[in-house]
């Protein structure tokens, strides 16, 4: 007899299973015991089909491992395997407390009708527990001996009711909203608790790859990926659409002939398709006929160390399918295509053939990119004066700015050397703890103009009194895209002592146009004008000044860079010889 002291113990201890996952399914699955249930295969289910999954099912049953999370391309049948597997298995041979989550309720129904419960169907021991379970509720199902209940993220109790032993995360990326701390919680009780979710990504979500919560969690696993042996060397690679070198050569990864291509200097779609291969990083060429033989030989090897224990992450691309779709040449001819129809086609095809992150632009300038700008002069000097550039500078005019980052307790200051027409060279950078230090700054360099950032709301008092003594410009970055920057009148003391004696000139700017000429001046992308550093910055200068990229149309710090004042000096550095005229641009570089 079955009594709660025992049900509650059973979640605090398993023995060891004597059987994993798939290798109850391959003895119990037979998918032609249920004529409608949905699966283009029939006949008794065999895990060689797609052995990738053979680890995860065995995941289930190791009482060491609490999470497991699968980041896949579209149709890689890791429902059946990862999901529905599991669930017969736990119904049939070791039940505990279920719970499935998939993104909305429509994609519960059609699941849970579809799949799950005529899935019960495909095996005589589920068939035979699901004939004597209650169903009267819309999503549970009673057993004799658990229970499950399927749900969504905005169902009010997807996170609030009883706990569970075990839970199916589906459609991951779909989701509206993710809690996984919440979900996490829902296990608390149990010892041995089990959490699987999967997902392709998602291409319609309006959010960035890096706020995909099935990219999130795949980062916080072990990052397991599909390592083949190379035919010939024996050493182990994984399948990649590849490294290029230049716009048209693939040094390794997914190729084919330059020959493809038709009287107009297209690619021949069909010719694509037909003559596609792939290149291993060893130099080893694999044709399509032997793309499964290969495949055969993988094993799943983690690359994050750094993972807690117990969690791990998968990661499958469409090279490893059985499938027409996994074919090198179907590949290569999807991405072509993709790659014609533009941004939002290629999206799609990254996320639905590779699982990888894929963003619509990507704008940023790296530290090796900075540490290109160097010039052969000293910091504190004048570059326009060093051996390199006097001739070159001699009859031009030269002016110096000095541009200030405002902190609660401090200020970020640099100080850069411009010529007419727009080359410049830093000549210095540093903190200063008064406006006093300030100017002393600019004096001792005979600075034309000083910029101060007057966004830094618990200051801007001082920055416009700062302004108003000593003739500085204030000035406030905005996201306007109509204008470059505008010139106003402003009276910081209105309503105050003083109102209407103290009018004085603020710059609002697009901060978005002049961080990307920044970029490209950082780069060195800009063919009208060259931006230097003196050689050799420090490693504060050049972390601070490559802190910033733009992605999917949205500025943010990159990972590594945890601050950006510098960068914020430059861009004023940039504002300021922009409106002098000393920087000319059509602001095409944008």
């Amino acid at each position: 007899m079955r009594t709660k002291t025992t049900t509650l113990l059973s979640g605090l201890y398993h023995p060891a299973p004597k059987i994993n996952v798939w290798k109850w399914a391959e003895s119990n699955v037979d998918f032609s015991l249920e004529p409608r249930y949905e699966t283009p295969l029939h006949g008794a289910y065999s895990a060689n089909f797609l052995p990738m999954w053979k680890e995860i099912q065995e995941n289930f049953t190791d009482l060491a491992i609490r999470e497991q999370w699968i980041i896949k391309n579209s149709r890689a049948g890791a429902s059946e395997n990862c999901l529905l597997n599991p669930l017969r298995y736990t119904v049939a041979v070791a039940p505990k407390s279920t719970q499935y989550i998939s993104g909305d309720e429509l994609s519960v129904k059609r699941f849970f009708d579809k799949r799950i419960k005529l899935g019960f169907g495909c095996s005589a021991a589920t068939q035979a527990k699901y004939k004597d379970a209650s169903t009267d509720a819309k999503y549970d199902i009673v057993f004799p001996d658990m229970d499950l209940v399927a749900t969504w993220p905005k169902n009010k109790m997807a996170f609030k009711q009883t706990g569970y032993e075990l839970i199916l995360a589906d459609e991951v990326s779909t989701w509206p909203s993710f809690s996984s701390d919440m979900m996490r919680k829902r296990t608390d009780t149990y010892r041995y608790s089990h959490i699987c979710g999967l997902s392709s990504p998602d291409p319609q979500a309006k959010r960035s790859s890096d706020e995909d919560p099935i990219f999130i969690e795949f980062e916080g696993g072990d990052q397991r990926y599909w390592n083949m042996k190379d035919p010939k060397t024996g050493n182990r690679f994984k399948f990649a659409m590849g490294v290029s070198k230049g716009k048209e050569e693939t040094v390794w990864g997914l190729k084919w002939p330059a020959t493809c291509k038709n009287s107009n200097g297209e690619w021949d779609l069909d010719a694509v398709e037909k003559n596609a291969y792939y290149v291993t990083p060893d130099g080893t060429r694999i044709n399509e006929k032997n793309r499964w033989k290969v495949v055969m030989t993988g094993r799943w090897v983690p690359e994050n160390v750094d993972a807690p224990n117990g969690v791990r992450s998968y990661h499958i691309n469409s090279f490893y399918m059985p499938f027409k779709s996994g074919s090198f040449g179907h590949i290569a001819k999807e991405f072509l295509k993709a790659k014609h129809k533009g941004a939002e086609a290629l999206k799609i095809f990254v996320y639905e053939y590779l699982a990888e992150k894929c963003y619509e632009t990507k704008v940023e300038a790296t530290d090796d990119e900075l540490s290109g700008r160097e010039a052969n002069y000293l910091r504190g000097a004048r570059f326009s004066e060093s051996a390199d550039f006097k001739k070159q500078y001699e009859k031009l005019v030269k002016v110096r700015y000095l541009t200030v980052d405002v902190q609660k307790l401090h200020f970020w200051w640099l100080l850069r050397e411009w010529v007419d027409g727009g080359d410049s060279g830093l000549m210095n950078f540093g903190h200063a703890a008064t406006w006093q230090e300030i100017e002393d700054i600019a004096n001792e360099n005979e600075v034309q103009r000083v910029l101060v950032d007057a966004g830094y709301a618990e200051r801007a008092m001082e920055v416009y009194e700062y302004c108003l003594e000593y003739q500085a410009w204030p000035t406030m970055g905005v996201t306007e895209k109509a204008i470059p920057f505008r010139k106003c009148l402003i009276d910081p003391f209105e309503g105050k002592r003083g109102q209407g004696e103290n009018n004085i000139i603020q710059y609002t700017f697009n901060t978005d146009i002049f961080k990307m000429m920044l970029t490209n001046l950082v780069k060195g992308d800009s063919k009208e004008h060259h931006w230097y550093t003196y050689a050799h910055p420090e490693r504060d200068y050049v972390r601070q000044v490559a802190s910033e990229r733009k992605r999917d149309g949205v500025w943010e710090m990159r990972p590594g860079h945890p601050h950006n004042h510098l960068w914020d000096c430059e861009v004023l550095q940039l504002l300021a010889a922009t409106i002098e005229g000393v920087f000319r641009s059509k602001f095409d570089e944008k």
